[in-house]
């Protein structure tokens, strides 16, 4: 019967999101993301933006769009190190971005894991970290948008055993949610700019970003419900 009026309200919540206002509890998120999530202007692959690649501009980023979605505060992350090299990564990064106490913690990785044998304990290290240093935010994790089936079979189960709340995004991964040579894209320096970079046109387009942003907000909806 919870689980029944949880599902009520969150249908209600997406269709007629512009009449209604749930009470919210997450009002400063941080999301630790990779590229998609946020990347500094680099010449050498074509990106001149800095927000979530390939996003035409800033506010079409999945992180941008998720503010509206909830109303909150976001502050993303790059830490795409920590995939490169998990085991190895230097944690104390975060001690500034966990200082100001996330309501909640998102968990956005994983697109550029190669080798996931180490991925779990890594998971256990960065789980840890994020809850010695900031014990009352709430903790999501998302799973892979490139398809990726053993990593996202790892974030899940991870999510699972730690009682977390987990997104999945590689449904998401069609042609018509991903950027593409020629796109263009508004860069900071306010020029508008053609994608030329595979690297890049591999990267969620607007589309992609907004239904990224969509299935974080729904999950995000249903884990603050479950807060009240």
């Amino acid at each position: 019967m919870k689980k029944f009026y949880i599902l009520f309200f969150i249908i209600l919540f997406i269709s007629c999101k512009k009449e209604i206002k749930l009470p919210r509890s997450f009002k400063n998120i941080l999301i630790l993301g990779n590229s998609i999530t946020i990347h500094v202007p680099d010449a050498s692959i074509g990106w001149y933006g800095n927000w979530g690649m390939a996003a035409t501009s800033k506010d079409k980023d999945y992180v941008h769009v998720l503010e509206k979605l909830t109303r909150a505060s976001i502050q993303p992350v790059n830490i795409s190190g920590w995939e490169n090299s998990p085991l190895t990564f230097d944690l104390s990064i975060l001690d500034k971005h966990l200082l100001n106490n996330p309501d909640l913690v998102l968990i956005r990785l994983g697109e550029n894991i190669r080798d996931p044998k180490n991925l779990y304990p890594s998971l256990e290290a960065l789980l840890n970290k994020i809850k010695t240093s900031s014990p009352a935010s709430k903790i999501m994790i998302t799973g892979t948008f490139w398809l990726n089936t053993h990593v996202t079979a790892i974030l899940e189960d991870f999510a699972n055993q730690n009682g977390l709340m987990f997104v999945p995004l590689s449904h998401l991964a069609r042609n018509e949610n991903i950027s593409f040579i020629g796109d263009l894209i508004k860069g900071e320096d306010g020029l508008i700019h053609s994608v030329t970079n595979q690297e890049v046109a591999d990267h969620p387009g607007d589309a992609g970003m907004q239904k990224i942003a969509e299935a974080i907000a729904l999950k995000i909806e249903e884990l603050n419900l479950k807060s009240f």
